[in-house]
């Protein structure tokens, strides 16, 4: 626990020194908290980039919407995840951010194939692939394509 509130003393310093560069790291540190399924310091960092009064950029807001989306979907919060998700991919929009907008189109792809909604999953998989080929993206196109070939097997 000491470690988690050293890394929130830190993250709050960071955040309000140089608020893009703290949420650079914030975003890396709740990745690492995801992949390691800690959903206490999961917990921690989204209270931590909640206190203050912080004006995050659409990206960052769309960017922490992202990740909250993500650690719901870990937590088997489908509903919440999805709500989160589709909130971050509104941010991304208006923001005309497409870089956001495919990567929060895959992930709602991703939910909806995970719960078996297989023509949900499709519709967002093939929104993204436009973007993703306008964009020149084809590591992410090639992502998005095999992911629709399993929809659709």
């Amino acid at each position: 626990m000491s470690e988690n509130l050293h890394l929130v003393e830190y993250l709050y310093h960071l955040l309000e020194y140089d608020l893009a560069v703290g949420l650079r790291a914030w975003v890396d540190a709740f990745n690492l908290a995801l992949r390691a399924w800690d959903a206490d310091r999961c917990r921690l960092l989204l209270a931590e980039l909640r206190r203050g009064d912080r004006e995050l950029s659409p990206r960052g807001r769309g960017l922490v919407l992202s990740r909250e989306g993500q650690w719901l979907i870990q937590r088997g919060e489908w509903e919440a995840a999805i709500a989160r998700l589709e909130r971050s991919l509104e941010v991304f929009e208006d923001s005309g951010d497409t870089l956001g907008v495919t990567q929060v189109l895959n992930e709602l792809g991703n939910v909806y194939q995970a719960t078996g909604i297989w023509k949900q999953a499709e519709d967002y998989y093939r929104r993204a692939l436009p973007l993703q080929r306008d964009g020149g993206d084809r590591r992410q196109e090639a992502i998005t394509l095999n992911n629709l070939a399993v929809v659709l097997g």
